[in-house]
């Protein structure tokens, strides 16, 4: 497995188990596999300048981020999709304000099972260096709390109102770092 050349044009990319996928023709082959009558190749990693951030209707009504990666061309858009919510956005929009928009990021995800538990994460290196979470249990600055619900007798949490503002924060910062002035 390597990570993606980014050499395609207008290619869709998923995250799933800590690859990096997408959808193929190809049945066999380096990397290939099926999953739900599909088949996909998988990449260890993606890389580009990340010029875009959209939410977008996902499966089973799930809501997705969809990043527009340009490549170091200036010519070639990847697009990186994965759910809101999922470990995979918590760590991205978490670290996304430590990253330089002008700069080319390295992504990669990340999964493991603990204690029955399903873990994904997506990792960014830029310039050589592992970006750290801007948001973390030790600096939540202006991060919203999660409110507090039960439904059924359970307590549960609604992450929305931080969904939204991690969102926001992205594209604001999307906006404003990348203006030539």
């Amino acid at each position: 497995m390597g990570t993606i050349s980014n050499e395609q044009t207008n290619n869709v990319f998923y995250l799933n188990e800590g690859r990096v996928i997408q959808r193929t023709n190809e049945t066999s082959g380096d990397n290939v596999f099926e999953k739900n009558g599909k088949f996909y190749k998988s990449f260890d990693g993606i890389s580009g300048r990340i010029i875009n951030v959209e939410k977008k209707s996902g499966y089973e009504s799930n809501i997705d981020v969809r990043i527009t990666l340009l490549d170091d061309d200036q010519t070639t858009k990847n697009y990186l999709e994965f759910t809101i919510g999922s470990g995979y956005w918590i760590s991205f929009s978490k670290a996304f304000p430590n990253l330089d928009v002008n700069a080319t990021v390295e992504l990669y995800p990340t999964f493991k099972i603990e204690e029955g538990t399903k873990k994904t994460s997506l990792l960014m290196k830029q310039n050589g260096e592992w970006l750290k979470r801007f948001y973390s249990v030790d600096n939540k600055a202006d991060l919203p709390e999660p409110k507090t619900v039960t439904v059924k007798g359970k307590t549960v949490y609604d992450y929305e109102d931080q969904e939204n503002f991690l969102f926001d924060l992205i594209c604001k910062k999307l906006k404003n770092d990348s203006l030539p002035f």
